[in-house]
């Protein structure tokens, strides 16, 4: 079968759009939807990354101006979170609830997917904040634009990942999530991997840049032992949460080059 290069370029230009679609609250064309695009735009995440951290990174230098690094740096983190809805806010907050309160398989996936925010959410969403903008308070004025971009799309690409090496857990059959965890093929995740990588030879490089890689994946891999062991694979709400680790781990990380 011969292979239509407009046909693709347009199929994945689409899909492209349909996961900014999906995961931000940004204005996007008129796309189709159907589950076998969903799955395709999964793997976009990262460069939806680039959208918001790049939109995230304009308005810290308009608003640096204005007025002054450490207050363009809260705006900034709290435009992040309205561009996304707080959609991975909310899996870690649930995340967070969970794993504190539960003890058994099934009190861990009641308590994730109740509507309430508890203790351990509330208190896990204040620190993550705090940690992220104190830390990016630790960098050059000039590297926080790219910064920011980073940690938008490397943390994405963490969960696309976790997505690719782990199994979905959730036991509701009509979940939205089921019909994503679909593996994606290698030459997906490196397209998505890309996203990340080339931002980050930009910020760092040499060992720097090696142990930056290693130490994202290393995330990854205790994410996953630590969700089969509880849980035996993976919720929405899990990948959520590593999305929010991974951007912390990219802020602390670069605070401390």
């Amino acid at each position: 079968m011969s292979l239509n290069i407009p046909d693709l370029l347009d199929r994945e230009w689409q899909a492209f759009w349909l996961s900014v679609k999906s995961f931000t609250r940004l204005p996007t064309p008129h796309v189709a939807y159907s589950t076998v695009q969903m799955q395709r735009a999964s793997s976009y995440l990262p460069w939806v990354g680039w959208v918001i951290g790049g939109i995230c990174a304009l308005a810290f230098l308009s608003l640096q101006s204005l007025w002054g690094t450490g207050l363009a740096i809260w705006a900034t983190l709290a435009l992040g979170i309205w561009i996304t809805g707080a959609f991975h806010e909310d899996g870690f907050a649930d995340f967070c609830d969970g794993m504190g309160g539960g003890w058994t398989t099934d009190q861990v996936l009641r308590i994730m997917k109740d509507s309430y925010l508890g203790t351990f959410g509330v208190l896990g969403l204040i620190t993550s904040f705090l940690l992220k903008g104190n830390a990016l308070l630790l960098l050059e004025p000039s590297q926080i634009p790219l910064a920011l971009v980073l940690m938008h799309s490397y943390s994405r690409f963490g969960a696309v990942l976790l997505q690719n090496i782990s199994s979905y857990v959730q036991r509701d059959e009509h979940s939205k999530m089921r019909l994503l965890a679909a593996p994606h093929s290698p030459w997906r995740l490196l397209v998505a991997g890309l996203a990340s990588v080339v931002l980050a030879a930009l910020l760092v490089e040499g060992i720097f840049l090696l142990s930056f890689l290693v130490g994202g994946f290393v995330i990854v891999l205790l994410m996953r032992r630590y969700l089969n062991k509880r849980l035996g694979g993976y919720t929405g709400d899990c990948l959520g949460a590593l999305e929010q680790i991974l951007e912390l781990f990219v802020v602390l990380w670069l605070a401390l080059f």
